[in-house]
């Protein structure tokens, strides 16, 4: 008796699953993370970002940590490597910015003497990249490297230059405001070399193949997200409004950022094989959620950012890929194979 219940319940699982088209069921399960926006996440599905209370965050495992200051009131994590290493900004007594590594528990401050700053890019072997602005007030890049801070880069005198994203072969990119240039440009080092490319715009992410992802100003109101891949920049384009911006990329080439839709809203976007698609047709519509901007997404297809839920809180979200019904399909039709398998022999 209890076989046949068990082959009836998979039965009706299956046929579940049939047909429950996945325009309805989504293709993502959609995790509330709580107050708050999220910026980063690594390999693990470890999340980090700045909560309720103005803290940064670092969420794993079902549990969200608040991660302090360095004694002032408020801070940010942007960056998380696959240890787990988290850098942002954090707020000092009297309420200074500086940037930060929290690593074993610990947060330090890696902005030079009372100097301030900000820490974004963290690659897998812990090295870090930020700004800090200098005695003439303008913004100095650094990498910190095992427990050594260098200046990076070369830039022309008098540039404010912000590095955004580290890869593991050192790679870097961000953008820098020049002088006598209107508007800020992106910027590439890469085996010590600094190329400055000449166009309006950023780049905020670089990935393990050196693609970067960041956006160009079309206008001094109209921008777009960019893909620069091999060295072919490739305008991504919209969700039908105005503008866009990309801020994550994974190994795949996978891009995630938001973008304006025909009626104006600013929506989370996924662009992958081409084409660039609104997260939010990808989630079950009776969640009630809005995505409004992805931040990063990893090599698992998970992506954090930020929305509005049912009850209209502006939220920190986790997306994680759901399954194909085909595959369900497959385990669920090999189960019940194993329960008639099994339920025959008992009646031999």
């Amino acid at each position: 008796m209890k076989s046949r219940t068990l082959l009836v319940a998979a039965l009706v699982a299956v046929t579940a699953i049939w047909v429950i088209p996945s325009t309805v069921r989504g293709e993502f399960l959609v995790t509330d993370l709580g107050g708050g926006i999220a910026y980063g996440i690594n390999a693990s599905g470890q999340v980090v970002g700045q909560n309720a209370v103005g803290h940064a965050f670092l969420y794993g495992n079902g549990t969200a940590t608040d991660l302090g200051t360095l004694g002032g009131s408020s801070s940010f994590a942007l960056g998380i490597n696959d240890s787990g290493q988290v850098v942002g900004w954090a707020d000092s007594v009297g309420n200074t910015t500086h940037g930060f590594l929290y690593s074993n528990g610990a947060m330090t401050n890696l902005s030079p003497s009372s100097l301030t700053g900000g820490a974004q890019g963290i690659n897998a072997s812990g090295q870090v990249v930020g700004w800090y602005s200098n005695s003439s007030t303008a913004t100095q890049p650094f990498l910190y490297s095992n427990g050594v801070e260098n200046n990076l880069g070369t830039f022309p005198v008098g540039s404010n230059t912000y590095p955004l994203s580290i890869n593991g072969n050192g790679q870097v990119v961000g953008y820098t405001y020049q002088t006598g240039i209107t508007g800020e440009q992106p910027f590439l080092i890469s085996n010590g070399t600094t190329q400055i490319f000449g166009l309006s715009g950023g780049f905020q992410m670089i990935n393990a193949s050196g693609q970067e992802v960041g956006g160009h100003y079309l206008s001094d109101t109209v921008w777009h997200a960019l893909l620069n891949r091999n060295g072919t920049m490739t305008d991504l384009e919209t969700l039908g409004g105005s503008n866009s911006w990309a801020y994550g990329i994974n190994t795949a080439g996978q891009v995630v950022g938001d973008a304006y839709t025909p009626g104006g809203a600013d929506h989370a976007f996924l662009y992958s094989n081409g084409t660039m698609t609104d997260l939010n047709s990808l989630i079950d519509p009776h969640l009630g959620w809005t995505l409004e901007t992805a931040q990063a997404i990893n090599d698992k297809g998970q992506i954090v950012g930020w929305g509005t839920n049912a009850s209209g809180q502006t939220e920190a979200f986790l997306l994680s890929p759901l399954p194909e019904p085909s595959s369900v399909m497959l385990a669920a039709l090999g189960f019940i194979g194993l329960l008639v398998c099994g339920w025959r022999r008992r009646q031999c």
